[in-house]
């Protein structure tokens, strides 16, 4: 077996994310007065990174291509909730939960 250098390769990252989405399927059926609008509120911190070693080999005389990395992210979340609404103005809360991973 032969083997060149080979090459390293790192990468990190970090996205903000923040939804804010109002949706209403089903109008005025369950609730004739305010309408069935709800908000689904949810915003996190996405952090991550990749590490990888990258080599060129011949096995048997055939080229070969080997990889062998490490990959990692982690959600670090501020709110998720979901609240009733009507005309995008909060009415009730129907879940409000603080998830951790």
């Amino acid at each position: 077996m032969t083997s060149d250098g080979g090459e390293t390769r790192a990468q990190v990252y970090g996205i903000y994310y923040d939804l804010d989405l109002f949706s209403n399927f089903t109008y005025f059926l369950d609730d004739p007065v305010n309408g069935d609008q709800f908000n689904q509120a949810d915003s996190r911190f996405i952090l991550g990174g990749s590490f990888a070693r990258i080599w060129n080999a011949t096995i048997f005389g055939r080229d070969a291509t080997f990889t062998l990395g490490l990959d990692t992210r982690t959600d670090l979340l501020d709110d998720v909730a979901l609240y009733k609404t009507r005309e995008r103005d909060i009415l009730s809360t129907t879940r409000e939960d603080d998830v951790l991973e």
